[in-house]
């Protein structure tokens, strides 16, 4: 029988508390309704699929891009059973769900992990009061510092975190702070986006991002994770 061609399936749940103001993508709010029949036509779009599916194999069932807690816990626990039902997968697909701080706490965390979850991606995005109000994240800091927490305690999973560098009066020293913070909870992945502002316009996001030294920043990341044995640090 031949190899079966690799497959990702992405799945964007556009449904955010906020809008980040360096978010390009869609969002719809946290509205339960609109969420409900989205998710509803996701099921009916997936389980049509699933014959052509079933001619690949896939690799990696990746649900992202929005608070999933619009939800409930009951129902993102059945929302996941009916995906892994209809989707044609394996025992080496890798399944993989983006959680806000907020959403990492205990009960969620038990969900992922009897549903088969392997891998978290956490947008931890500001580490500071200040760097959260100017990203316009849905979250205080003392959710920033529980999700942490259960990143550290929680090692039934492979973390994937995200900063954001660059941000208003933020300095590289500060950044690099941040990023000893996140490797405290051992990521197999840390990712770091430049900040830009979709709020302004055009010509005030690349005046910014022409004065911004964005090697600074990295520089100072980097450092950071040599010093803690990791060989490079990529910006998006």
């Amino acid at each position: 029988m031949p190899n079966k061609d690799p497959l990702l399936i992405d799945i964007q749940f556009p449904f955010c508390a906020g809008h980040c103001v360096f978010c390009d993508l869609k969002t719809y709010g946290e509205n339960i309704m609109y969420a409900t029949r989205y998710r509803s036509s996701l099921e009916k779009e997936i389980a049509a699929a699933a014959e052509d599916l079933a001619e690949y194999q896939i690799k990696t069932v990746h649900i992202h891009g929005g608070s999933l807690s619009v939800l409930g816990y009951g129902s993102l626990e059945n929302f996941i059973d009916i995906l892994k039902e209809r989707i044609p997968a394996d025992e080496e697909t890798e399944w993989v769900i983006d959680l806000m701080p907020g959403e990492m706490d205990p009960v969620n965390l038990s969900i992922m992990k009897l549903r088969g979850v392997h891998s978290i991606c956490c947008g931890i995005m500001g580490m500071t009061k200040q760097e959260l109000r100017k990203l316009h994240r849905p979250y205080s800091l003392n959710l920033v510092d529980s999700s942490l927490k259960e990143l550290k305690d929680n090692t039934g999973f492979k973390y994937s975190e995200e900063l954001v560098i660059g941000i208003p009066e933020q300095t590289p020293d500060e950044l690099a702070d941040h990023v000893r913070a996140l490797l405290d909870t051992n990521p197999a992945e840390l990712r770091l986006t430049r900040f830009h502002d979709k709020t302004l316009d055009v010509a005030a996001q690349r005046t910014y991002a022409e004065m911004t030294d964005w090697f600074g920043y990295i520089r100072a990341a980097e450092n950071v994770l040599r010093e803690n044995g990791y060989e490079r640090v990529g910006a998006e």
